[in-house]
């Protein structure tokens, strides 16, 4: 039985990225053509495995932290403490990042990735190496939205439909079998998705009428399905809400109703759903995050959540290891607790050890671990309150 999770690295995650609002469509923008590096505001973020990127208003990415397999795009295997600029001066509309690997979209819809491409992870009909800039993944489907797991990577075309490649193994890819796929390949089930979340081995979306639909492992529940069955095509979440939004960290997953209310579901072990529990095991449907609040901005990551709220106040809940909470200490929260410093943010994007957010005016912070730069501030100083990024 392959690992290829567990033995690459000991911090695993899931992520994904979006533009402005996490609706998962991709930001306005228009031309390919080079772009220079005068100041411009934040409009998306992307956090992964120790390290972030930011897409500016210009369509310009920046990405820092550790670089080991090309994540960073700049055409090395540095890490860096500070931005640097993905090669190639394309303009991006939307960017993700996934464990190993990253991938953005252009205008027109067409797709970019690099990093490491272990069992097909970039969609450019190979299953091995790095890239350490920008390649075409293969195919002409045009896509709208992005979203990175483990080793797979997800899409959602211009007709709405889901199309994934990468590792199969554990049908996060939710095509019917568990072969990898080195292109991108129809989702299983005919449904049209208005967004899309990848997780470390498992992937969902919600379908038009706002139903969620998840596939591939099921360790923990974090399928919503009930039982801890996992399955290798969209099977729906046991629930009569209705969902704007989800996304999908390690073992859980947590999801926007249409009334901005936040529900969770999966493993429960570190205070992860929310719901002022802690160490109750996997719970396989969706509970209610504490509080009741209405949210617009929502990220998921390893054992932990953030959500901003109205105002642009942020709230964030589970595991605090290094500081990823934001509250200004290591201890975890069963419930949202706002992150220190008073300030209101437009984005969220949460990581394995870290977590960053734009704040109105399109600045960057991160707080959380700092070990290979992942804050971009300069230092390898971990910080358990925001620090502004370079």
């Amino acid at each position: 039985m392959r690992e290829p999770f567990l033995r690459l690295s000991p911090t695993p995650f899931a992520f994904q990225l979006v533009c402005l609002s996490f609706a998962m469509v991709g930001c306005s923008n228009s031309g390919t053509g080079p772009i220079n590096s005068t100041s411009s505001n934040v409009v998306a973020l992307t956090v992964a495995n120790d390290y972030s990127c930011s897409l500016d208003d210009r369509g310009m990415v920046l990405c820092w932290g550790w670089g080991a397999v090309g994540q960073l795009g700049n055409g090395d295997t540095a890490n860096h403490t500070s931005p640097v600029p993905v090669a190639g001066g394309m303009r991006f509309t939307a960017i993700a990042a996934g464990r190993l690997h990253t991938c953005g979209l252009v205008a027109g819809g067409t797709a970019f990735c690099w990093g490491s491409n272990f069992q097909g992870a970039l969609g450019n009909g190979q299953a091995t190496g790095i890239q350490t800039v920008p390649t075409q993944v293969s195919g002409s489907t045009r896509f709208v939205a992005l979203t990175l797991g483990g080793s797979h990577s997800c899409a959602l075309a211009a007709d709405s439909t889901a199309w994934c490649w990468g590792d199969g193994g554990h049908g996060a890819l939710g095509v019917g079998d568990t072969t990898d796929r080195l292109v991108p390949t129809l989702v299983a089930g005919g449904h049209h998705y208005s967004t899309i979340g990848a997780g470390l081995l498992h992937t969902c979306a919600v379908a038009a009428d706002g139903t969620p639909w998840c596939w591939g492992e099921n360790f923990r529940g974090e399928l919503g399905t009930g039982d801890s069955t996992p399955s290798l095509v969209p099977v729906a979440v046991q629930s009569q809400i209705r969902f704007a939004t989800v996304r999908a960290g390690d073992f859980h997953t947590c999801g926007l109703a249409v009334d901005g209310t936040a529900w969770c579901w999966g493993t429960d072990l570190f205070a992860e759903l929310g719901d002022g529990r802690t160490f109750t095991g996997a719970v396989t449907v969706p509970v209610a995050v504490s509080g009741g609040g209405s949210y617009r901005n929502l990220s998921v990551g390893s054992g932990h959540a953030c959500a901003t709220v109205g105002s642009g106040e942020l709230f964030c809940w589970g595991e605090s290891t290094f500081g990823k909470l934001g509250g200004g200490t290591e201890s975890p929260t069963t419930v949202p607790t706002s992150v220190e410093g008073g300030m209101h943010f437009r984005t969220v994007a949460a990581g394995a050890n870290h977590t960053c957010a734009s704040d109105v005016v399109g600045q960057v912070f991160c707080w959380g671990a700092n070990s290979l730069g992942q804050l971009g501030d300069g230092t390898k100083r971990r910080s358990s309150v925001p620090v502004q990024v370079k």
